[in-house]
């Protein structure tokens, strides 16, 4: 009876383990950057901080290497980053990182001479900070040359200064645009307040010369508190009044500085339950409740060319159609997507695009998998959806909140 009472204590503390890994697991899946802090040296804008290294590659046990740092600044604005007096005993090229809670690069920079000659004596890169922010640099130093040298040493000093002469990021509207300059390796922000809480779209696109070869993406939308903005394929919560920083980086870019063009648009909230349909002229989230387990088809019947994105929490997509093969329609660019719900389920159903004259049914589906077609769906009553726009939405705050 005792080695049994054992085994089952023992049972119970490798289940707390487990679950405790897990949940451990992905809180740094989530936010990476809270377990990075930990480690890291605080900087301010008050004090330039020296740094010494020694990197001995016969000796290990002699190697000083450079700590990495967490700098939280006080205030929105941009900051300089600037290392100097850079000595090694031999040509050393050091690289300096910033990068966000997320581990995704505000810029990289190096000492890199851009002729010939021998590496610069300074770096230097100004960025735009959101207040109480995390923004973590990493650095570090090799040698220039690939020489068999036993070690490597060096020092350089480091500081962060506001920039008084930039007034901080473009401000965006909804309805408007920004043109963003976006460094390679890098991010690059523009400020929006919403005037009403309620759902935002943002798109962005390169529209300097490497537009053919390269592509941008919406990276993040961060505000000044913890509290981290669920993204959508483009789409996300925001409340009225709150500062937001919407960043975007460009990938597969052939140039050092490529131009994006950022949007802002305001999708229209409403609501629905069971099977109904409700009519919209404009892009529209319907926060919709199932109202028992079944297979909810959502389809629309349009004289426009609509998109749709159903999600139930926010950053995992569950489906998504642009152009449905399904002939529900006389349109052959209506959309149509079937899913799986269980009652109480509530789903974001996202309806964006050229909309006109549009109206979007969710019904029943009943039919094997293989087909999707008119037979194949529960007729719906000639009843419109509820259209009570504030049902939910303080709810629905709460769930898109705190998801990095």
């Amino acid at each position: 009876m005792k080695k049994k009472k054992i085994l089952k204590i023992l049972g119970v503390i490798i289940l707390i383990a487990v679950i405790a890994a897990a949940v451990l697991f992905i809180l740094m899946i989530r936010n990476p950057g809270m377990f990075l802090k930990f480690g890291a040296k605080e900087l301010s804008t008050e004090q330039a901080t020296e740094i010494s290294f020694v990197y001995n590659y016969d000796d290990p046990s002699k190697t000083q290497t450079i700590p990495f740092y967490c700098f939280t600044p006080s205030e929105s604005g941009n900051y300089i980053f600037t290392i100097t007096n850079i000595e090694s005993n031999t040509e050393a090229l050091v690289s300096m990182s910033a990068v966000d809670r997320n581990l995704d690069e505000y810029f990289t920079a190096d000492n890199r001479a851009r002729a010939s000659g021998g590496p610069k004596n300074e770096i230097s890169e100004s960025i735009p900070l959101q207040e109480s922010r995390d923004c973590f640099v990493l650095i570090f130093a090799q040698p220039l040359k690939d020489d068999d040298i036993e070690e490597l040493s060096g020092s350089f000093v480091l500081t962060i200064e506001k920039d008084t002469s930039e007034e901080g990021p473009q401000s965006l509207s909804v309805g408007e645009s920004v043109t963003l300059k976006v460094k390679a390796e890098g991010q690059s922000c523009a400020s929006f307040i919403p005037p009403e809480t309620g759902y935002y779209k943002f798109e962005n696109s390169i529209v300097s010369k490497d537009s053919s070869t390269g592509f941008s993406t919406l990276s993040a939308v961060s505000s000044s508190d913890e509290l981290g903005v669920g993204i959508t394929n483009e789409i996300c919560m925001l409340q009225e009044g709150k500062e937001y920083y919407v960043w975007v980086a460009v990938n597969e870019t052939n140039r050092k500085v490529s131009k994006v063009k950022l949007s802002c648009s305001h999708l229209k909230t409403e609501q629905a339950t069971g099977i109904c349909y409700l009519d919209i002229n404009e892009a529209t989230v319907i926060e919709y409740t199932a109202d028992s387990d079944f297979n909810l088809a959502v389809y629309t019947v349009s004289k426009g060319d609509p998109g749709i994105l159903i999600y139930e929490r926010p950053g995992f997509p569950l489906r998504t159609d642009d152009r449905s093969e399904a002939s529900l329609s006389d349109n052959p660019e209506d959309v149509a997507a079937v899913l799986s719900v269980e009652k109480g389920t509530k789903l974001r159903i996202c309806v964006y695009g050229d909309i006109s004259d549009c109206r979007v049914f969710m019904t029943g589906y009943t039919g094997d998998g293989t087909t999707l077609s008119m037979d194949d769906l529960v007729p719906v009553p000639e009843k419109k959806a509820e259209t009570d726009t504030d049902t939910d939405t303080d709810e629905v705050q709460k769930n898109d909140s705190n998801n990095e």
